[in-house]
């Protein structure tokens, strides 16, 4: 989610600091939490700049990144049959870009890859129950 813009947060403080409502009354009216409100106007009150903090560079997904995708792509089409802590680790051993599983999981999922079920597991457990009949 982007940050709300500086243009925004003033015209909050902006109407409280006229008292025209209150912090509850302008949450609604701006469309914003309640605690939106109470935060910008800690930081009117101590002096502390209103326009949105820079993101780290590091917070950016690096599963957004075109090259990771057709590496993971190329992973997938080498070996489709592995892990997903197997693909973390191999990524990691290609272009040095390290990923949890959940992560992998996610970008496998938007890159329209559906998750195969372990056949085997499935025929060991229908012979077993059949065999107990």
């Amino acid at each position: 989610m982007r940050p709300y813009s500086l243009d925004l947060r003033t015209r909050i403080v902006d109407a409280y600091k006229a008292g025209n409502a209150s912090p509850m009354q302008l949450a609604e009216r701006f469309g914003v939490c309640l605690a939106t409100v109470y935060n910008y106007l800690k930081r009117q009150k101590t002096n502390k700049e209103l326009s949105p903090k820079r993101r780290s560079p590091s917070l950016r997904r690096p599963t957004n990144d075109p090259a990771v995708q057709k590496i993971v792509v190329e992973l997938v089409r080498e070996d489709n049959h592995a892990t997903l802590a197997e693909y973390c680790e191999r990524l990691a051993q290609r272009c040095k870009v390290q990923l949890s599983v959940p992560s992998m999981c996610l970008l496998l999922k938007n890159l329209r890859f559906r998750r195969k079920k372990n056949g085997a597991r499935f025929r060991t457990r229908a012979s077993s129950s059949s065999a107990g009949a």
